[in-house]
């Protein structure tokens, strides 16, 4: 399928703000609350129809621990435009916003939305409308939006007047972007779920995390007994040199058909039984 553009957006902000809920909502046009954290980077993207042109949307989902934001400069290469997402009902959200400025701006000086997303309970707001605005013209941003990710209000909205904001910005043209800013290493790559505009469809993405020192392979699990196993009591096994098994009195005539060993874990029949070769041996008086 061809496109008459492809357009990169990131989406920065405190962990545990709904970063991701909010590009699934987007996306998908459903609310999920049951999201996994973040680790590293995700990677998202949809085809939609915009002013008369098809448009292939990469959205790009960065986990806000601070363990991996060494990781921004990379990601942030080749954006378009960004979303600072913050919790409304969390006004310690806002806390980094300037250390997501900083990097974005190293890049280029794309539009960039501040959204904040508006808590389940309306007595949990700790930023008022005003002052959202406020923080978005001090810091020079584009604007600030304000999203209800249950209700899906405005989640549309900050995506298209973004994209729009981006495609009008005539002094960045596709052909001004180097292939490996949007490119993927395919040697790290995850399924991930995602929609377009109308059908589901899978993509691809990107996970990184910090690399772990190399463990040894754990050993197997030990084999359960298997839940048919008759139960029969051990009384007087310490005496007999029979195989270790469960029970060195098997009833045959009660219909037992098998008997379970304990130490190599193979069911004996009664013709195995006497033969068996995991012998104990009787204890001294």
């Amino acid at each position: 399928m061809s496109y008459d553009d492809t357009i990169k957006i990131i989406v920065l902000g405190d962990e545990s703000v709904n970063k991701t809920s909010l590009i699934l909502r987007y996306i998908s046009g459903f609310f999920l609350d049951d999201i996994k954290l973040t680790i590293g980077v995700d990677f998202y993207s949809k085809s939609l129809n915009l002013d008369d042109k098809k448009i292939k949307l990469q959205i790009w989902d960065f986990a806000g621990e601070e363990r991996f934001r060494f990781l921004l400069h990379q990601y942030c290469k080749g954006a378009r435009g960004g979303l600072i997402v913050f919790d409304i009902a969390d006004s310690s959200s806002l806390a980094h916003i300037d250390d997501w400025l900083s990097v974005i701006r190293k890049e280029d000086n794309i539009p960039i939305f501040l959204v904040g997303i508006i808590p389940d309970e309306k007595n949990k707001r700790r930023v008022s409308v005003e002052n959202g605005k406020k923080i978005a013209t001090s810091k020079n941003l584009n604007g600030y939006v304000e999203c209800n990710l249950k209700t899906g209000e405005n989640v549309e909205r900050v995506f298209d007047e973004l994209i729009r904001l981006m495609l009008a910005d005539t002094s960045y043209t596709p052909s001004q972007r180097k292939d490996e800013d949007l490119s993927l290493n395919k040697d790290n790559l995850k399924e991930k779920k995602s929609w377009d505009s109308k059908s589901y469809f899978e993509s691809k993405s990107k996970i990184s995390s910090p690399k772990s020192p190399s463990m040894p392979p754990l050993p197997p699990p030990p084999i359960p007994k298997p839940p048919e196993a008759p139960t029969i009591p051990l009384l007087g096994r310490e005496s007999y040199p029979y195989p270790i098994i469960s029970s060195p009195f098997p009833n045959w005539s009660r219909g037992v058909q098998w008997i379970y060993c304990q130490k190599c874990r193979k069911k004996l029949t009664k013709e195995e039984y006497f033969t068996h070769s995991c012998k104990i041996k009787p204890k001294k008086a």
